[in-house]
């Protein structure tokens, strides 16, 4: 479960409570994290650069990468 690693890595970065918290901070529904976290949708490359964004300096594109092929 590679995104789970990284959408628990950025809740934990911005203190969402939820998923749902989560998925208003990356302008997403409810749903697509849940699916992202059981890997039925991939994390495409606008989630990841809205990722980035959020932290850029503590999340650099890459290293999300690195988590997602984990």
């Amino acid at each position: 479960m590679a995104a789970t690693h990284v959408l628990d890595h950025v809740a934990q970065l911005k203190r969402c409570k939820n998923d749902a918290a989560l998925a208003r901070l990356l302008d997403v529904a409810p749903p697509v994290v849940s699916k992202w976290r059981h890997a039925r949708l991939p994390m495409g490359a606008t989630h990841i650069l809205r990722i980035h964004e959020l932290e850029p300096n503590l999340l650099p594109v890459s290293e999300i990468r690195q988590l997602l092929a984990a």
